[in-house]
């Protein structure tokens, strides 16, 4: 179970952050409806746009189920 805790939780915080980045940064420019993203980064941030703060809430909900289960081990 303490390999799943951390596991969650490492899961949980990438997740909550990515959640959190169309609320701190704003959208990638691009010319036209076809265009792509021109950095890796770019692509990120659009993806992170695309799911509209369901990597937030699952996210704080694998952090809050990693805290459950360090609990439950003690």
């Amino acid at each position: 179970m303490k390999v799943a805790s951390v596991l969650f939780m490492i899961l949980g915080v990438i997740l909550t952050l990515l959640g959190l980045l169309p609320f701190i940064l704003k959208y990638p420019f691009n010319n036209g409806p076809n265009s792509g993203p021109a950095t890796s980064w770019e692509l990120i941030l659009m993806i992170s746009y695309d799911v509209k703060g369901w990597y937030l809430m699952i996210g704080i909900g694998l952090l809050l189920l990693s805290s459950f289960l360090k609990q439950r081990e003690n």
